[in-house]
């Protein structure tokens, strides 16, 4: 497995016979390995335990303390929602762009601002 790639599940049960040779299917996430700091208006950190999602709605990763995100992404530059709750203000949206950096680092820092979402749409 190359440092592109990480584990979703590390475990699996299974019951072979004696002698016998399994073979396990692990479900697997690949891309560049991202840390990203988000910072609200006035620096203010985003509330531990958002969620992040991608650009198609799925749940990627979770804010964690200091206002970051480990996540997973194959672009090197994309939008991310953060969300915290239900209502417009209680999300915040995200853009990154690592394309002019060194991509065979085994994980991206990046900080940036998270700019309320338009709730006129």
């Amino acid at each position: 497995m190359n440092q592109k790639t990480e584990l979703d599940d590390g475990q699996r049960r299974v019951a072979p016979y004696a002698g016998a040779a399994v073979k396990i299917t692990f479900k697997t996430r690949s891309g560049n390995a991202l840390l990203v700091k988000a910072l609200l208006p006035g620096n203010q950190a985003v509330p531990m335990g958002a969620d992040v999602l991608d650009e198609t709605g799925s749940v990627i990763g979770m804010v964690g303390q200091g206002s970051q995100a480990y996540l997973r992404s194959e672009k090197p530059a994309g939008a991310l929602t953060l969300r915290w709750g239900d209502r417009p203000e209680e999300q915040c949206a995200l853009h990154y762009d690592v394309s002019g950096r060194d991509l065979d680092q085994p994980l991206l820092r990046v900080t940036s601002d998270c700019r309320p979402v338009d709730s006129s749409r």
